[in-house]
């Protein structure tokens, strides 16, 4: 089996007492790869590509988790984000050092600023030692914040006289505040802490080995082009080099396969395999070779489920997307239900959509402009991929693959029902009408 990947997120010293703590002895199935930043901002210029690699991330603050997340796209497949959190008894412990550092005189460095923690939570901690909630500022936090930000918030209260002292979650805070000459005390995860998001990583970990486990179904068929052949010997031609091709991919991969008729074949794996195989589910690259080397268009449905059966009919709903195409592509569905597609060649992320909704507000959206459940969680995942919310018709059909009589329907239909409004034009590339340009609202 393909060895889990696990990335642990930030500053040296923190990640290095999280590797102390685990026990990677006899892990098999489990490599650590290492992601160190001097300030906690550079969790965004992190690459995705990088990142996307892991199974599992483990951040060691809650500011670079909350980055990260805010980075996210709900919809993409990507790695499990844990965080070590810095919990009441890891402010309690700072606010205990300072007291023994001031002989107890409490007065020494209160009021103090403090970030990251939430006022409820600093509230909690610090009626343990016998102080009263104006002891504290808690500081705005905001995920765009850069280490400068952090520190001219705690600099700037110290200035004018609201604080005597900082307390910082973030460690290149600390070491902005020691350098400008700040009283500074940092707020460090304690081994509970680490010890907590350790156990929720193993527990990640084991249920991960399991899932990958689960079956997976790859349904291929190749489609007879309208042209007649000139004799009927092309076709057989054509149907032994499709099965050369699936049994060479699957011997070199030990996959099992069972062709159901001359034009598909059934393929059964795991999860990981097929993980593998497809790039994480983002593309799938037998099916360029079976369309360069058949000479017609490929159908894939790709199914996941805790057995052959349940994976066999979420292929088939998978296949089935794929067959409404009018050219080669590939369509993934979840163990739960959910389907992903098309799988691509080139960098665009899949949309991933659904049959059902779930949420209130998306169905009542549904019942109003009657635009189906897999439109409208497609537009959901559109949106998501996307780093604005404005889109015109040439955008929505080629990110659909529909018509633009298709997509311009749809964004008629949102733009009647106050879903969509007009906020200017677009000039296409050379020559061309202006396009509308529509801000979608759900």
């Amino acid at each position: 089996m393909e060895v889990l990947l696990v990335g642990i997120v930030g500053p040296i010293d923190l990640v290095n007492r999280i590797m102390d703590q685990m026990n990677i002895e006899n892990e098999l199935n489990i490599e650590y790869k290492l992601f160190i930043i001097k300030h906690v901002e550079e969790t965004r210029n992190i690459e995705q590509d990088l990142l996307f690699e892991c199974d599992i991330l483990l951040f060691a603050g809650q500011m670079a988790y909350e980055i990260y997340m805010s980075s996210q796209l709900i919809n993409y497949v990507g790695p499990i984000p844990i965080c070590v959190h810095y919990d009441g008894s890891a402010i309690y412990k700072t606010l205990f050092e300072l007291a023994i550092e001031n002989a107890g005189q409490l007065f020494q460095f209160t009021p103090f600023t403090i970030d990251v923690l939430s006022k409820l939570e600093v509230l909690n901690s610090i009626s343990e030692i016998g102080l009263e909630d104006h002891s504290f500022i808690p500081l705005q936090n905001e995920v765009t914040y850069t280490t400068k930000d952090w520190a001219d918030q705690h600099e700037s209260n110290f200035m004018n006289g609201s604080s005597k002292c900082a307390i910082t979650c973030l460690t290149s805070v600390a070491k902005e505040l020691e350098h400008r000459g700040i009283p500074v005390k940092r707020v460090k995860a304690t081994h509970a802490s680490i010890k907590s998001a350790i156990s929720i990583l193993n527990a990640n970990i084991a249920a991960l080995l399991n899932t990958e486990l689960q079956t997976t179904a790859i349904l291929i068929q190749w489609h007879k082009t309208d042209r007649r052949p000139q004799n009927k010997y092309q076709y057989f031609r054509t149907k032994i080099a499709f099965e050369e091709i699936i049994i060479d991919f699957c011997e070199e991969n030990q996959m099992s396969l069972t062709f159901i008729n001359d034009t598909q074949v059934n393929i059964y794996t795991n999860k990981q395999m097929a993980k593998n195989l497809t790039d994480r589910f983002k593309r799938f690259p037998l099916l360029n070779k079976l369309e360069e080397q058949i000479g017609s268009n490929i159908s894939v449905g790709i199914g996941i489920g805790d057995d052959t059966s349940k994976a066999e009919i979420h292929a088939e709903k998978a296949l089935k997307f794929s067959n409404t195409k009018k050219k080669s592509c590939c369509y993934i569905c979840s163990e739960y239900g959910e389907l992903t597609g098309p799988l691509l060649i080139n960098d665009t992320p899949p949309l991933s959509f659904s049959t059902k909704l779930k949420e209130e507000h998306l169905i009542e959206i549904s019942n109003t402009t009657n635009l189906s459940a897999v439109t409208i969680t497609r537009l959901v995942s559109l949106l998501e991929h996307s780093s604005t919310k404005e889109l015109t018709v040439h955008h929505l059909a080629e990110a659909f693959d529909i018509s633009l009589r298709a997509a311009s329907r749809i964004l008629k239909t949102l733009e009647q029902y106050n879903f969509a409004m007009i906020t200017g034009e677009e000039q296409p590339p050379g020559r061309g009408r202006p396009r509308k340009v529509y801000k979608i609202q759900i």
